[in-house]
């Protein structure tokens, strides 16, 4: 799976060079053949830098929710205050997040 977010964001930087100096935010979705099914996505993307190297990742789990979290104007504000590199972030949306965390066989402070 790994493999497939390194493809992702590669493609990303190369569709973001094209692009305006703006903050991006896309839907996408990549097949897990370890889970056996489409996993949704969503990407945010500040401008791309001149040197790719100096691009920062940042994986979110719960993905689902980074419009309540407001996670796009977050980082629109920190990069225009010039408080962060440039950055994508991935949000992975989850399906069954106690199966898919790997936490299914330990009861959380609720007890289930």
């Amino acid at each position: 799976m790994i493999k497939t977010y390194n493809i992702l964001l590669l493609f990303y930087v190369i569709l973001l060079a094209a692009c305006s100096s703006k903050i991006k935010e896309n839907k996408d979705e990549v097949y897990s053949r370890h889970l056996q099914k489409h996993i949704s996505l969503t990407i945010i993307s500040t401008p791309v830098p001149k040197d790719k190297g100096d691009f920062n990742l940042l994986l979110l789990n719960d993905g689902q929710d980074m419009g309540q979290l407001r996670v796009k104007n977050i980082v629109d504000s920190l990069y225009n205050k010039k408080l962060i590199l440039p950055l994508v972030v991935v949000g992975i949306n989850a399906f069954d997040r106690m199966q898919e965390y790997g936490v299914a066989g330990y009861p959380d402070y609720q007890n289930n």
